[in-house]
């Protein structure tokens, strides 16, 4: 028994150095990769009704990744408000490709009648008058910059100096992305970006107004063009205005063989990036440099 345990332990041992020494390389050269994804999910909610008599002040400034909403009113006298904000951001990533969606949701409805506020103060201070006209602007922005896009759009709506204001406004903002992540010469790479932006308003008011909207678009691939909204009015009006802009960008960029002279690669490049490369490079990719010889270099004798 005892030297079946001692045969048993040189045996162990045997093995165990094998192994330490690279006897059995495959366990060695044994590399296993895990999947690496991560969530992250952000939302804001936010409800408010306010009505009374006096003086107000309110800003809020929301963004949720590329999109954004701004706004702020203030004055003094009658005044009745109510808001609901929804805001949501989510982005998930699995082993470098990328998801995101971004979204802002705001309605807001206002009845403002302008007059003088009064503060009493105690002691020697008394009443103090406070005037302070109606003042209520929005601005949303809704953008996006990498290294192929850079895209943006803002609108705004502002009301100023006003003697009277009522408003019923809606505001959403959209974003989302698709793809990218780490590329390489070997694998194919799509990239996919939506967004949406609109500003609804709908206004009597006695005063100044204005309403505008930017629209830019640029990139290597794409022409540069600008969309322009600005509309200014001074006294009494009703205006009911509606804008909305939607950006869909996709793009897809297939995986080529190397040397890809049949594949587009060297045919799909600018003239001045050929240059470089010398004259003769053009018929190295679209394979016209060869050409059959009419007779063979070394004739055979008696031929």
């Amino acid at each position: 028994m005892r030297g079946k345990l001692v045969a048993s332990g040189i045996l162990a041992a045997i093995m165990a150095g094998a192994m330490l020494a690279g006897a059995i390389p495959y366990l060695n050269s044994v590399v296993t990769y895990s999947e690496d994804s991560s969530t992250s999910t952000t939302s804001f909610n936010f409800n408010q009704s306010v009505s009374g008599t006096g003086f107000y002040n309110i800003y809020r400034n929301i963004t949720e990744g590329d999109t954004g909403i701004r706004s702020f009113n203030h004055g003094s006298g009658a005044y009745i408000y109510d808001v609901n904000i929804a805001a949501s951001g989510n982005i998930n990533s699995v082993t470098g490709e990328v998801t995101t969606n971004q979204k802002i949701d705001q309605k807001e409805s206002m009845d403002a009648v302008y007059s003088k506020a009064t503060f009493d103060l105690p002691g020697s201070m008394g009443a103090i008058p406070f005037n302070s006209p109606i003042s209520d602007s929005i601005c949303i922005k809704n953008y996006f910059q990498g290294p192929d896009m850079d895209q943006g759009t803002s609108m705004n709506a502002k009301f100023l100096y006003a003697e009277s204001l009522k408003k019923d406004l809606g505001a959403s903002l959209y974003w989302n992305t698709a793809g990218g992540g780490i590329a390489t010469l070997w694998e194919d790479y799509a990239k996919n970006h939506h967004s949406k932006t609109s500003l609804n308003v709908e206004s009597e008011f006695s005063g100044k107004a204005h309403i505008g909207a930017i629209i830019n678009k640029r990139g290597d691939k794409h022409p540069i063009y600008t969309a322009l909204v600005d509309e200014d009015y001074s006294g009494a009006f009703t205006i009911a205005k509606k804008m909305s802009v939607a950006v869909d960008y996709d793009r897809t960029a297939p995986y080529d063989d190397w040397l890809p002279c049949c594949s587009g690669g060297w045919n799909t490049m600018d003239i001045h990036d050929k240059i470089g490369h010398g004259s003769s490079a053009t018929g190295i990719f679209d394979c016209t440099c060869y050409k059959v010889p009419q007779a063979a270099e070394f004739q055979r004798e008696g031929k």
